[in-house]
């Protein structure tokens, strides 16, 4: 399990709540939540971290501090150092913060949908 994924199993059982009484209060799928709480997708087993907004979701559910979560989950850290330029883009992109992106960190995304765009097209083929 991941470090994010025993906080919310933790916080799930704490709150004497069922998978599916988890997705009632949250608006998230009840395996969803458990494949979060494992930390892997089900099937290829690679690693899964919930998004900021699925924690957001979760901290209203489980009625638990959503900075503590995103914390968990390596979004925010938990040292006050100042972040690289590098994280602090990806931060906004994972915050959905698109109101106040520069205009570097909107060339940033165009590069990336650059390359989703490429990958996409190759697999097509």
């Amino acid at each position: 399990m991941t470090k994010i994924g025993t906080l919310l199993r933790h916080l799930r059982i704490e709150k004497n709540l069922s998978y599916r009484e988890a997705s009632e209060l949250s608006g998230l799928s009840h395996s969803y939540i458990r494949y979060i709480e494992i930390g892997k997708r089900p099937g290829s087993d690679t690693p899964i971290n919930p998004t900021p907004d699925t924690l957001k979701a979760l901290s209203k559910a489980y009625k638990y501090d959503y900075d503590d979560l995103l914390k968990a989950a390596g979004y925010l850290d938990d040292n006050k150092e100042e972040k690289s330029d590098d994280e602090k883009k990806k931060a906004n992109v994972a915050f959905h913060d698109f109101d106040n992106l520069t205009q570097e960190e909107i060339e940033y995304l165009e590069t990336q949908l650059e390359i989703f765009r490429k990958i996409k097209k190759r697999e097509n083929k």
